[in-house]
């Protein structure tokens, strides 16, 4: 109940603010500056909210039928992630490997000979040390912080 008592308190704060933005600004500009102003500050909100969801879907996956998947696919193989059951699939080389997020000891965004990898480390697999391609830094860069959260349980 407290939180709900919170939520529609924010809500009318923010309602609050609106007007008294809109009054201010037509009082001194004209109520088509003070409309404009108004939807200036809910384009930037939404804005805001919608690169939120962009940049938490793109750590934490999407569902699909029902399970929160990440994956990643290339000539080299593929990898797939199940952020809900907490363990994946690593296929690579001819190689199938299943892993759960306990497994995953290190992954680090590396650059060799500008091409870019991720360096994952993996617990109780032979071998631990697997070098997995990506196309550019900023998917390496994800694909490493997702691997982390993953091994601290909190993807």
């Amino acid at each position: 109940m407290p939180i709900i008592l919170l939520g529609l308190a924010l809500l009318a704060a923010f309602v609050y603010g609106v007007v008294q933005l809109y009054l201010k600004v037509a009082a001194a500009y004209g109520a088509i500056a003070g409309t404009a102003a108004v939807v200036a500050l809910l384009a930037a909100l939404t804005a805001l909210a919608v690169r939120w969801l962009q940049r938490y879907r793109a750590i934490h996956g999407k569902r699909v039928n029902g399970e929160r998947v990440l994956a990643l696919t290339g000539d080299w193989g593929s990898l797939r992630l199940d952020a809900e059951r907490k363990n994946g699939v690593l296929e690579m080389n001819g190689r199938r490997v299943v892993l759960i997020f306990a497994d995953i000891g290190e992954a680090r965004a590396v650059a060799a000979d500008g091409k870019w990898h991720i360096a994952l480390t993996l617990h109780h697999h032979t071998p631990a040390d697997w070098k997995i391609p990506v196309a550019d830094g900023s998917t390496a860069n994800r694909w490493s912080k997702i691997f982390t959260l993953a091994a601290a349980q909190k993807l």
